[in-house]
């Protein structure tokens, strides 16, 4: 069983959050879900054309599967472009958000980035330069320029 277990803030906007999600602890002693001690952090943001009807909630369901399989899951949520979210403030949303989780003790440390259209771009305007600490980057359904954004440490994986 999975668990949301909090929220971090990276800005006054109610936009700038974070949401959590992980393993369940297991109760009385059972045994855990899964087997999975060493699950990589994963990292997922949201696709929907920077409007506010698409937002971090769309990847609820994933969060949680990802946390059954003994995942930590942060979900970023970033201003849509009527918010401050326009080019760049999502960007830099994003950018503040990863900023954030990597002071967080290195438990995100080798996080698979995962972005879906709109996210995915903005993962990778997020990244540029910076590409550090990140394991994976998968990217669906989206045009992407990738050059000279990722160190060759890096896998970038691109479902057009």
């Amino acid at each position: 069983m999975s668990t949301a277990f909090g929220h971090l803030r990276y800005g006054p906007s109610g936009w700038q959050r974070i949401d959590l999600y992980g393993p369940a602890e297991p109760e009385d002693g059972a045994a855990p879900v899964t087997e999975a001690p060493q699950a990589a952090p994963v990292v997922l943001v949201h696709g929907g054309f920077w409007r506010h009807d698409r937002t971090a909630q769309d990847l609820e369901p994933l969060a949680f599967v990802l946390a059954e399989l003994g995942h930590r899951v942060a979900v970023l949520e970033y201003r849509p472009s009527w918010d401050g979210g326009a080019w760049p403030g999502a960007a830099e949303d994003c950018r503040a958000a990863l900023h954030l989780l990597g002071q967080k003790d290195g438990t995100w440390d080798g996080a698979v980035l995962v972005g879906h259209s709109a996210g995915a771009h903005l993962l990778l305007a997020a990244l540029q330069g910076q590409a550090r600490g990140a394991n994976v980057v998968l990217l669906a359904a989206g045009l992407w320029i990738i050059s000279e954004i990722v160190s060759g440490s890096v896998m970038v994986v691109c479902s057009c």
